[in-house]
């Protein structure tokens, strides 16, 4: 977790002085290294992992390195089909509330669901993404651009790697009019974070081809996909 957080410095550092191509190697679990889309070749044998009878029992079993919290708080969004489930949880580091992804294989026994140990996620503590943010000098726009760029890895953390799926978190109730491209977002869900408010935010299947790979988070440039907000 202390990577996790120097990486987040690092990577603030970086927006400000070369752009944000070279944010594509946030770390994004961490047992294996960032191979573009990739990712599943990569991924253990569904067939070979333990399964559990919770998605609490599950995350409780966790062993990869460093995005290794193993209690869930509160869940804030499931998503899942046949063979994957990808949990939003909100958890606690040190003190520190923060939201974790996770990916998990799941599947059915004895007509019950039950789920792998994760084995990829990301964690993004509060604290730390509103450091982030104003370090960054960035506004609202550009604090759902950053989210884009560092958490949401649309194919690793959608549960269907054919749809465009983004995701992140916000500190205005504001998020609840984004459009990308026009595009409302699917859903908001207010979280308590250390006594305050902070809004997940997704956009499900964004029926776009521009790039999400913003080069300056703060201003909108050709190309690339419009943020707004109104």
């Amino acid at each position: 977790m202390k990577k996790m957080i120097y990486s987040l410095v690092v990577i603030a550092i970086l927006i400000l002085t070369s752009g944000c191509n070279l944010l594509k190697f946030f770390p994004v679990e961490i047992d294996y290294e960032y191979l573009g889309t990739d990712y599943e070749s990569l991924w253990p044998d569904r067939d070979m992992v333990e399964y559990y009878d919770t998605l609490e029992e599950a995350v409780a079993n966790n062993d990869m390195e460093i995005c290794n919290i193993s209690h869930i708080d509160e869940i804030v969004r499931l998503f899942q089909d046949d063979k994957n489930a990808i949990l939003f949880f909100k958890s606690n580091w040190d003190g520190k509330d923060g939201l974790w992804v996770y990916r998990l294989y799941k599947k059915e026994k004895n007509g019950e669901t039950i789920y792998s140990a994760p084995f990829a996620g990301i964690d993004i503590l509060w604290e730390t993404h509103k450091y982030f943010t104003e370090f960054s000098k960035l506004d609202e726009i550009g604090e759902v651009r950053m989210c884009i760029v560092l958490y949401s890895d649309e194919y690793l953390f959608g549960i269907d790697n054919t749809k465009r799926f983004f995701y992140g978190l916000s500190q205005t109730e504001k998020i609840s009019s984004l459009k990308i491209e026009e595009q409302l977002v699917t859903e908001v869900i207010p979280v308590e974070f250390n006594g305050e408010i902070g809004y997940f935010w997704y956009i499900n299947d964004l029926q776009t081809s521009k790039s999400s790979e913003f080069r300056d988070l703060r201003r909108h440039l050709e190309g690339e996909m419009n943020v707004t907000m109104d």
